[in-house]
């Protein structure tokens, strides 16, 4: 029978404070980190836009070879970077279920156009920009956009921004990659155990909660004024809300979008950080924004009890860190 696992690390003061797990894993094991992988990709798509002296407000879609953002009517649309890091594009297809073994793995391109294996429609600009509306597509476009500049394929590009830089050398998102193994709960379960996400900058991240703890304390120790791989300028940007809509994410806290992330309080505390939800995977990150604090839990199920007892232990870990 396959096994629960949940991986969790808590921080305090810029350095790893508890390591909690549960089954047959440890901080390291490998897990999908689902949409944590937005949080991490804007990190390095950033840093890119620093070394290039790109501006956030740059329309990509003329930048973009192969893929043209329309509207429902077919007119040429417009997306500028912080749009699309930020939900309020109007760019439509919200998440993803991926590909069961050995199904064929589409492209960048074919995402985008909805061809080949793909199994989603073309993305379309599909409603007024402007106000938040979570979307995935809109981490597909950057993607598309990080590759095209670069000439790297993804996940060269995030070894080159992110990775290596940060010592995470657990990350991946390679689809080679192979997450912990058991999966205690699906609806329809796959063969192989675990489904393949080449939508990669949108859920495809391959990590551990030591990694994950490692990339919250580097932005933490930027925004008190430390070096790092953006400046501290940039930093605050992202962690500052972008606009005025809030709204509800998975754990039932109120939050506003920062740029690939989430801004919310919690005990009268202001958190940045991202929740995940793969089949088969949930997973949350949540760091302060004081830099005093945070914790991040992975979890190998998608199970509602599962998912209650992931939120409940950040709960428990945050409150833990702040004491």
């Amino acid at each position: 029978m396959p096994e629960l696992c949940i991986s969790a690390v808590s921080v305090r003061n810029g350095n790893i404070d508890k390591i909690y797990t549960e089954g047959p894993c440890d901080s390291s094991t490998l897990f999908q980190a689902a949409s944590i992988s937005k949080f991490v990709f804007t990190a390095a798509l950033l840093r890119f836009l620093e070394e290039r002296d790109i501006s956030l407000d740059t329309d990509i879609v003329p930048l973009t070879e192969g893929f043209t953002l329309l509207t429902p009517e077919e007119k040429t649309a417009r997306a500028t970077i912080r749009s699309l890091l930020t939900h309020t594009a109007g760019v439509s297809a919200s998440g993803f279920i991926g590909y069961p073994y050995p199904a064929p793995l589409p492209s960048t391109l074919e995402i985008l156009n909805g061809e080949g294996p793909c199994s989603t429609r073309k993305f379309v600009q599909d409603i007024e920009p402007g106000h938040w509306r979570y979307t995935g597509g809109g981490f597909m476009i950057l993607q598309l956009f990080a590759e095209q500049q670069t000439g790297l394929v993804f996940e060269d590009f995030m070894q080159q921004y992110l990775f290596r830089p940060l010592g995470m050398t657990s990350s991946t998102f390679s689809t080679d990659a192979v997450p912990v193994a058991g999966i205690p709960y699906y609806e329809k379960p796959s063969p192989y155990g675990y489904y393949f996400m080449p939508e990669s900058s949108a859920a495809g991240l391959v990590t551990t909660s030591y990694d994950l703890a490692q990339f919250g304390i580097h932005l933490q120790n930027i925004l008190k004024g430390g070096s790092g791989i953006v400046s501290c300028d940039t930093a605050k940007e992202m962690t500052r809300p972008q606009c005025s809509d809030r709204f509800t994410m998975e754990d039932g806290r109120e939050c506003m979008t920062g740029l690939g992330c989430y801004l919310k309080t919690i005990d009268g505390t202001d958190y940045f950080g991202h929740c995940g939800d793969n089949v088969g995977f949930r997973s949350i990150a949540d760091f302060s924004l004081d830099g005093t604090h945070g914790a991040c839990i992975l979890i190998n199920s998608d199970g509602p009890d599962d998912e209650n007892r992931l939120f409940r232990l950040e709960d428990q870990l945050l409150r833990e860190a702040r004491e």
